[in-house]
This record gives C-alpha cells, structure tokens and sequence, in this order.
C-alpha cells in the first residue's frame, strides 16, 4: 500500500531525495522501502542492497557510552504510534564499521482513514554539533576559571543573566545569587545614584560600542570598592543584545593613588628625608624632582640629572623599558605599584603614579624606588626556612606513618588533626577524609563516648593514661589494642589536645588462643611425623655442626642396635672406630662448609651381619639467614644390588644385559630417591621453623601430608621397577578388557592421590566403543600417563581432557586415547626420547622418571603406539597431548 502511495507521488520522492536529512521509509512490518542519498552516505549502505531489509540490519545504533544497542526508533514509532526521537549520545554503526553520531525522529505513515502504512526515519549527522558543544563547554571552563569578574546584561531589561565565580566573590554573594537581578546592584551611590551610573555607562556604550573606567562599586554587605571595568556589546543566541563586563578589583590601587594626593604637599620633606629613591617627571619623560637618596644611588648631582630623560642618563634597552611603562601610565592614568625590579644588585620595589594638573589632566608621573634588598634577603631566608620546614614535616609524616601502630591527635573539641597510614588503613579510610571528624564521626556512639571521656580525663588532669587494653568495632570486626594517651601541650604549656597511640595485639590474642589449641595438637603431629620417619626404609639422620645427632629414625636406630633416644646427642666417635668417624666427620665438613650436597656416596659399612653397602646421600641444612646449621642424610642398603654386580661380572653376556638393568635402576632410583629426599628435608625445613613459632597447626599437618606424598610417591617408584622386571623378564598374556572401567578406576585413583589439588578430568568418548587386548597392568599404563600430566602441570587447577575414538591404520583396527593437559609442555628436541629408559624430566622439576618408561614397554606389550604432540600447534609451553593407539580386543 505505502509502495502505491509513494509511486503515485513521484514528487513527494524527489523532495525526499533533495533534502539535507537522511530518510528511511519502511512498510508496516519495519522492512525498508526507501532511502535517499543522506541516508546511504551515513549507513553506508547502498540502496539497492537496502531495499527489503528489516531497518535493524541497515540502522543499526548503539550508546556512544555505554557501548549497548538502543531500541531502534521504527519499531518503537510501529509499537506506539506517535513520533519518537532519538535519545542523548546515540552513535550509528555504518555498514564498513564506522560511527557516526546522529540524533533523529521518526513517524508513522497513515491513510486518510488513521491506518498505519508504514514509516518514516529522519535523521542528520550532529558531528559538527558536538564539536560546538565541546567548543562551549571548554569555553565555559574558561570563564569559570578567570582572575577578573565577569557578568552579562541583558540590554532590555538590564537583568543580570551570567556571572562567573570570580565575579560572585568580588561583590560577595553565592553561587547563582545575582542571576534575575537588576544590574544597578553592583553601583555604589555616589554623587549619582546607582541608576544614573548605569545610565552613564550605557549610554556612551550604546553610542562607541564600548566603554572603560572606573566605577564606584557595592559589595552585598554593603561594603563600597573600586572596581575597573572593560565593557562591551555582545549578541547571545539566547539573550539577544548583551552587554558584557569584565571587572578588575582595584581598591588597593584607588586607595594609593588617594594616599598619594593627600599628601603631595609633603612632597619636597619626602624628597628631602625618605631613603628612598623619589622622582617626578613631566610628560616627555624628563625628571622634573629627584630626592637626595636618588642622586646618590646613580653617583650623579641633582643638575646633571634635572630635566633630561633616561635614554641621556641610563644605557639604551634600560632606557627605553622605563620610558615605556612612563607612557604607559601618563596615558591610561593607571598606576605601576610594587613592581619587583633589580638595578645594580639593589632590589628596588618601583611605584609609578600619574602625576596630576590643578585641573586633574596628567602632566607626568611620581615614581617610588624603594630598596627592598634586605627584604629580598629575609625572604629567600624564608623560603629556606619554609623548605626546610616542609621537608622536616614530611620527614615527620613518614616517621609517624612507620610507627607500628595507630597514631592520632586530636583538639579539646575531639577534632582529629592528625593520624599516621596506620590509623587510616585499620579505618579503611584515606588520611585526608579522617582529619576534620570527630570520634561520634568515626566509631558506634557508645565506643565513641568511651574514647572522648579518656581524652577528657588526659586533657583535664594533664595525666598521661598509659597502656589500657581496650576492644574496639571497626570495618574489620571486633579488635583489640594497647592505648596510651598523653597530653598534648602549646608553646604556653597549655593542654591543646590528646596525643594517642594504640597498638593492635588482636593478632596476638588470635596467635595466643591458636598456640593453645595448636599444643596439643601438634604434640599428635610430633608423633605421626616420627612415625612416618620410622617406616621409610632408609638410615635418615639429622646432626647438627658439632658432629652429635639431633634427630634419627628407627631404621637407623636397629642398625646400631641402640634405641632412639639413646643415639640422640651422641657423635659419630661414640659409634665408630676413630678412623672411620673421622672420615664420615671428614664428608659432613665438607657438606657445611661448602653448603652442597654430596650425592649417591656408595661406602661399606660394617655391621654385626657382616659386611654390607649403603649408598649415601648428605645434603646441607640452612636458616632464614642462609647459614648452614646441620647436615641431613639418608643412607640406602644397596648390598644385593652390590652383590649381583659382582656375580654379574661371571658372564659377559649375563654381565652385559644385568649391567644395562641395573645401571637404568640405579640411575633412575638415585635420581627419584633424591627427589624424595629433597621433599622430606623441605618439609623437615618448614617443620622446624613451625616447632619455632608453633603458631599454626595446619601448616603442620600440610607439611605432614607433604611427607606421607612422598612416601607413596617411592612406594609407586619400587612397584613401577618390579613391574618393569616382569615385562622383561616373563612372558605375558593378553584377553579382551573393558578398558572404560580401568580408566574410570584409574581417574578415581589420581583425584584421590591428590586431593589436595584442584584437578578436572573430562572423558569425550565415541559410542560402540570395543574391549582392548591387554592385562592388569593397563591401569599402570592410565595411571602413569594421567600422574604424569598432573606433575607437570603449574597451574592452579589442572585440566586434562580424554578424548576416545576409533581409528583404523595400515588395515588394523585401533581405539585412539587422547590425554590433553594443560601442563608445563614438552620441547620438540625431547618428545622422541620421552619414552626412553633413563630419561627423565630436569632435576628442577622433580618427578618420577620411570613412569614413562613403565608406560612405553606396556603400549610394546599390547602392540601399541604412543607418541606426544603439542595441545597447541607449534607452541609447546600451553601443554601435552600424549596420544595412544592400541588394538581393538573384541565386544
């Protein structure tokens, strides 16, 4: 219908072409069916691929600030039925991504019967608008800003319409105040009223255009001051004609210039007796009076100076100087006062003031050099002084804001005038918001009514109150302090205020009910801890730097066929022969001195069964300050390994493969071995500054777990050899395994292993998965390979991802496992010796080695493959996708 309408209108079209808005006309369903030039150029859309689209797609808005779409108007026009226009900061979103921002209008198209035919979007682009705006508002900052005051009239009616803030305090009044007023409020009656002032001005205003002067002013209190004003005609766009006044205060030059008229008939006993350096001159700038003080300060006589200009007595760019600011107040009648001036090292404050005729016309000017040098002096000594004095009172405010606790000062009045970091972070405040309140301000009434009677008693008695322990209710919670409060006294020894420091023991409190809940426990900890020691099948001894034991376990204990507390505080020349101790002494001196472990020392050792190995590792215990304090060791019974060494070497063939074995077990052994030693002698660290403090049982039961984790961990390592030993070594049998369940099994496993940390594991599987041939050691081979990813991974929660399909490769038939971590990666140089025996991660990141190799011979077992790739491509540091493939088993 609308279509009709505006074919039959070809006219109406062409209007809407020619116009400078934008428009959109749209059928009663939103859909565009028209657009003109303007409006393709702002959406940057064409009109041919416009036509027929929903206005949304085509006009599409957002808030300039927000960044958030706006109801379009259309459908908001189709909704209501009446115009509706756009709101503030509209911005429109063009087809190539510019913005552009716009206001608008739109409204329904309607038949002679009412009915809705569609409608019509009018809209502009307010760019330049919005420049002018900014334009106005930084001119508004401008005014606001001003030294002078600044006010319009409006010319009808002489009503003030603006006034700046500089202009409101010159006369006195609020902000907003003289708005709506009459102007002649600001005129001081004199011989004129206030009205033929005004009168005056305007006249002479409206006839030039401008007008300059002096008038007579009145503040609000009635208080009478010179003003000087610069007064023009201005058309406002919303005033019409106004006349504009900037205003200059300029009593304090009226009252000199008065000053100076009253007494110009003691004019010659100045010149005579003043020291300073006093002169008039005509006109035409020749000195007319010098004082004595004058001649005397250039070195020339009264006649050689009387009647000749600066430009015949000074050098020329001086000359000239002073002969311009001469002219400048014989022309404009306004004085030079105080101007700060340096001649010849003198500081002088120069004074130049129209000199007047009997009939008030200028005929020169009276010039005052007054030397100010000595002043000059006081004042950079001042200055010093102020400087000096602010960095002594910013010294003071880090002194006070370095005392551990809550300083304040407050006035008789409870008025708080100063308080240190301290105070103002236990309110969680800024300094600056406390300085000014009250107690009542800061605290609940009744804690506040408390505070203020102390102060009162210190203030009133001059008695310091010293050491109270008071609670108090903050943002925080409940606390508790020390206060001290002493008087506060003036320069006369009078009481000002009260000076407090409360220093916070809530922590102490806390720490104090802590240790003695944490007594007892730890008294269980103690023991569970020696328990633990005691079931690691290792000699572990701690001994302090003057050789005697501090602290051994049970293994060690047997082994010397003594109890525990018995070895205890006795050295090694208690145990052994002389020599032999000598020469353990001699390794655990060489372990203090140079604060470095010695690993894997492989000795003898004597015992009642006969002659055994050990293979012994010490390693340097340090304090907070980094020196050494003790040795802590751990010796291993590696006699059977030791033994088969030596039978091995009846073979060469046997010798070759048990040599090969053996040296894998021992390179991997010693190195996890150590990794768990590592781990008992932090936590043994963390332990004894626990024992110290004995401030936090948990951290003593975290420490605890750390020991029993790594205990498991060396249990696994062993169980891992054994298994490695049976692959190798017997021959193996496979049959169709539901490889879900072991999974699942193997995930409950690893979460439980560690609970302590927050891990997610997620299965993707395909459906109609088949069975695997494999044996008991799958879970082995899950459970590696997920340990693995959680070992390596350093972020706070470890994600690992396990996607199953089925793939078939080179006419068999596999099930694909994916397990992708979100871990430390792998570089590209080690993923092909991952798997290889004997490799392990770098000792900085700890590890059992072995685990991978475990999962290599299983996948060979099974027939498999396993390889690693990156999560990401090329980039190996955002984690590991170790990928598996074995056979398919059967349904």
């Amino acid at each position: 219908m609308i279509g009709r309408i505006f074919k039959s209108e070809e006219m109406y079209l062409k209007i809407l072409e020619s116009i400078g808005d934008a428009v959109i006309v749209t059928n009663v369903n939103g859909d565009i069916f028209f657009m003109n030039e303007v409006a393709e150029k702002l959406t940057k859309w064409l009109k041919k691929e416009a036509l027929g689209k929903p206005i949304e797609l085509v006009f599409n808005i957002i808030n300039e600030y927000t960044r958030e779409p706006i109801e379009n108007p259309i459908r908001k026009v189709l909704k209501e039925g009446h115009v509706v226009g756009l709101a503030n900061h509209t911005v429109l979103i063009g087809n190539d991504g510019t913005e552009t921002p716009i206001d608008d209008s739109g409204a329904t198209v309607k038949d002679k019967d009412g009915n809705i035919l569609g409608t019509v979007l009018i809209f502009r682009c307010i760019t330049e608008r919005k420049r002018k705006e900014e334009e106005l508002r930084l001119h508004s900052a401008i005014m606001k800003n001003l030294a002078e005051g600044v006010y319009l009239i409006r010319v009808d009616d002489g009503i003030i319409v603006y006034t700046n803030p500089r202009f409101e305090e010159m006369f006195g009044y609020n902000s907003g105040e003289m708005i709506g007023k009459y102007v002649t409020i600001v005129n001081a009656p004199t011989d004129k009223s206030p009205e033929e002032t005004k009168q005056d001005i305007v006249g002479i205003l409206l006839e030039t255009g401008e007008w300059h002067g002096e008038v007579n002013n009145i503040k609000k209190d009635g208080t009478p001051f010179w003003g000087y004003a610069n007064v023009s005609l201005f058309d406002h766009p919303e005033y019409g004609k106004v006349i504009v006044s900037v205003h200059t205060d300029i009593t304090e030059h009226k009252k000199a210039e008065e000053v100076l008229y009253h007494e110009r008939d003691l004019i010659q006993t100045l010149l005579e007796n003043l020291p300073d350096f006093i002169y008039f001159k005509d006109s035409e700038g020749r000195f007319q009076h010098i004082s004595k003080r004058f001649c005397k300060f250039f070195g020339r006589s009264m006649e050689d100076i009387i009647g000749k200009t600066d430009l015949e007595l000074f050098p020329e760019e001086i000359a000239k100087q002073m002969h311009s600011e001469d002219l400048q107040v014989i022309k404009t009648g306004i004085p030079l006062i105080n101007k700060e001036e340096n001649a010849a090292g003198v500081w002088v404050l120069t004074t130049k003031i129209p000199w007047f005729d009997e009939d008030g016309n200028i005929k020169g000017l009276f010039g005052i050099l007054h030397d100010i040098t000595e002043r000059k002096k006081a004042e950079q000594k001042l200055r010093e002084s102020e400087e000096n004095y602010k960095n002594l009172s910013n010294e003071l405010e880090i002194i006070l804001d370095l005392i551990p606790g809550l300083l304040f000062c407050k006035d008789r009045n409870d008025i708080v005038t100063r308080v240190n970091q301290n105070f103002a972070e236990f309110l969680k405040m800024k300094k600056e918001d406390i300085i000014g309140k009250t107690s009542f301000d800061l605290f609940p009434e009744e804690q506040a009514r408390k505070f203020r009677e102390d102060d009162l008693e210190v203030i009133n008695t001059g008695i310091p109150k010293l050491n109270i322990e008071e609670s108090a209710d903050n943002p925080s919670g409940k606390t508790w302090a020390i206060m001290s409060k002493v008087p506060q006294f003036n320069e006369e020894g009078e009481t000002i205020g009260v000076i407090g420091l409360a220093i916070d023991i809530t922590k102490r409190r806390k720490i104090e009910q802590k240790l003695r809940e944490s007594e007892e426990n730890y008294k269980n900890i103690s023991e569970e801890m020696e328990m633990i020691l005691d079931n690691i099948p290792a000699l572990i001894f701690y001994k302090d730097l003057d050789n005697n034991f501090i602290q051994v376990n049970k293994y060690l204990a047997d082994a010397h066929n003594e109890s525990k507390d018995v070895l205890k505080g006795k050295s090694l020349f208690e145990l052994y022969p002389k020599e032999e101790a000598q020469a353990y002494w001699d390794d655990d001196l060489e372990v203090a001195k140079g604060g470095k472990p010695k690993m894997n020392i492989v000795e003898p050792w004597e015992t009642n069964q006969g002659k055994r190995w050990v293979n012994t590792s010490k390693i340097p215990i340090f304090d907070s300050n980094k020196n050494v304090i003790g040795i802590l060791g751990t010796s291993t019974d590696i006699t059977e390994k030791k033994l088969a060494e030596i039978n091995l070497k009846q073979s060469e063939e046997n010798y070759r493969q048990a040599f090969n074995r053996a040296e894998f077990y021992k390179d991997l052994f010693a190195h996890d071995i150590n990794n768990i030693l590592q781990s008992i002698l932090t936590a043994a660290d963390l332990n004894l500054m626990k024992l110290r403090k004995l401030e936090d049982s948990k951290d003593l039961l975290e420490i605890n777990h750390s020991i029993k984790e790594q205990v498991n961990r060396g249990a696994k390592l062993v169980s891992n050899i054994r298994k490695l030993s049976l692959i190798e070594e017997q021959e193996i049998k496979l049959q169709p395994i539901n490889f879900i369940n072991v999974l699942k099994k193997s995930i409950k496993y690893v979460k439980k292993s560690y609970k302590h940390q927050q891990i997610e594991i997620q299965v993707n599987q395909e459906d109609d998965l088949p069975n695997i041939n494999a044996n008991e050691f799958l879970e082995d081979l899950f459970d590696n390979i997920l340990i693995n990813a959680v070992k390596y991974t350093q972020n706070p929660k470890k994600e690992i991802l396990i996607k199953i399909s089925k793939e078939k490769k080179t006419e068999l038939n596999y099930v694909k496992m994916e397990f992708i971590d979100n871990g430390i990666g792998i570089i590209d140089e080690r993923k092909s010796t991952i798997f290889q025996r004997g490799n392990t991660m770098p000792k900085e990141r700890g590890g059992m080695g072995l685990g991978l190799s475990l999962v290599k011979k299983i996948v060979d077992l099974y027939n498999g493959h396993i390889w690693v790739e990156n999560k990401i491509k090329d980039d190996h540091s955002k984690g590991s996708n170790f990928v598996l493939l074995l056979p398919e088993g059967g349904f």
